[in-house]
């Protein structure tokens, strides 16, 4: 029987024992999937789409009528692996969403080291090269039962993570007890514990928020859970654990070379005892190491960066309750961040500058960077208000930070990118000519 006969077969097969995928299956720059004959009637509906970009705006503004994605590790705009991190992250209402990736590597090596980076993410399932009509068909085969078997096991994670962002930790607490009910998942038992940890860690307990991290990591066993992980570190970071802290993180390392999360912490130790030379090395090894995900790695960076501007040791004129507001509206704001939800992280920072009245500079350079993110994205979808308010911010903030220090290198280069990204009598129309003035004094020379 050929490849493509045995594929109908299958796929003739899966249609008759199970009903279409409700919701949508968003593909991206993953052709490969057409390939398989009829496999749109395999789901309800399929929305095609060439970049991350474009799929992250879809999935980000309805989340809830996206039934699953399917993508292609290599994309023109980010890696597919950033993709799945952003849909991963745990305050998105369909943070569970089955996925799989398309993996078109064909050194062993490099495959086995990009399926473990896949993994700790919680990948749902990978095809590698080289793709096939029959492997396509037979994985979502198995992906359509594990979507139909699975429903209950996700709508009460998402209840459960829901009530944990709302601050219901009774509530959350009960949904963890109600799915400890259902049969067990090799893909999802271990976020009871990682909500546990979450839950008492919010709650002050350090010690069993500890415990439920380091649970959450045993259930997951050699599947690496990112999520467990990256919290166990942050918490024992935030308790100045820096021993243990860095322990953690070279052994998760081993495991998942190419996640450059692991390095990013123990250069964020380096930070937090102002050894910027170490933590520079750290940023030049992940570069080095990891030449295709550089765009990637110095997103990563910058935030890092932003939170270090934020340690509390900078703050010694606040009481511990500020520098816990501070610290809980820093973490929204990466959240929203990550969600390219540039107003709500705005709030955030604005609320933050408004607690450490005594430190506007550093909240005032955030803020000229978030507003022109904004604004590029804003202007990117059409969506672009008159009066260019967002634009105007950025530039307002950056001076205000060059009125403060003349020589931050951070303010001058986004002054300098603005100008160079905009028409000069267009700048001239929207600004008034005191602000045009100093703005031209601060980039002369530059460009």
């Amino acid at each position: 029987m050929t490849n493509i006969n045995l594929a109908n077969k299958n796929l003739q097969q899966l249609n008759k024992s199970s009903k279409k995928i409700e919701g949508t299956a968003i593909v991206i720059d993953a052709r490969e999937i057409f390939w398989a004959p009829d496999v749109n009637t395999v789901f309800q509906k399929m929305l095609n789409v060439t970049n991350a970009d474009r799929a992250l705006k879809s999935f980000f503004s309805d989340q809830l009528k996206y039934s699953s994605i399917i993508s292609n590790w290599e994309l023109a705009d980010i890696a597919g692996i950033e993709v799945l991190e952003t849909v991963r992250n745990v305050n998105n209402p369909n943070f569970l969403i089955p996925f799989i990736l398309l993996i078109p590597t064909s050194t062993y090596d490099v495959l086995i080291k990009d399926i473990a980076w896949a993994n700790e993410l919680g990948i749902n399932d990978i095809i590698s090269w080289p793709f096939s009509m029959d492997k396509i068909v037979a994985k979502i085969k198995n992906f359509s039962d594990f979507h139909d078997k699975t429903s209950s096991h996700r709508s009460l994670l998402y209840s459960a993570s829901t009530q944990l962002l709302e601050g219901a930790f009774s509530e959350a607490l009960k949904t963890l007890d109600s799915y400890e009910t259902l049969s067990p998942s090799v893909f999802y038992d271990h976020y009871i514990p990682f909500f546990r940890g979450r839950a008492a860690e919010e709650q002050g307990d350090s010690k069993n928020a500890e415990e439920y991290y380091r649970k959450s990591i045993e259930v997951a066993g050699t599947r690496q859970f990112a999520h467990g992980k990256n919290c166990l570190i942050e918490l024992l970071i935030k308790y100045r654990r820096f021993d243990e802290a860095i322990k953690e993180a070279e052994h998760a390392f081993i495991k998942s070379p190419l996640n450059p999360h692991w390095k990013l912490h123990i250069a964020r130790i380096h930070l937090l005892h102002r050894d910027y030379k170490k933590a520079n090395e750290i940023y030049n090894f992940l570069i080095t190491q990891n030449p295709k995900y550089q765009l990637y790695i110095k997103k990563m960076v910058e935030k890092f960066k932003v939170e270090q501007n934020l340690d509390d040791r900078q703050m010694n004129n606040l009481t511990d309750e500020q520098k816990d507001q501070i610290k809980d509206l820093s973490q929204k704001a990466n959240v929203y961040l990550e969600n390219k939800m540039y107003d709500q992280a705005i709030r955030n920072y604005l609320t933050m500058m408004e607690i450490d009245e005594a430190n506007p500079k550093k909240y005032m350079s955030i803020l000229g960077s978030l507003n022109y993110k904004w604004y590029r994205t804003l202007k990117s979808g059409g969506m672009l208000k008159d009066d260019y308010k967002t634009l105007k911010d950025a530039i307002d903030y950056s001076l205000d930070v060059l009125r403060i220090d003349c020589t931050d290198a951070r303010a001058k280069k986004l002054l300098i990118k603005i100008v160079e990204g905009e028409d000069e009598r267009f700048l001239d129309k929207i600004l008034e000519p005191r602000i045009s003035v100093e703005l031209d004094r601060h980039v002369k020379g530059y460009i």
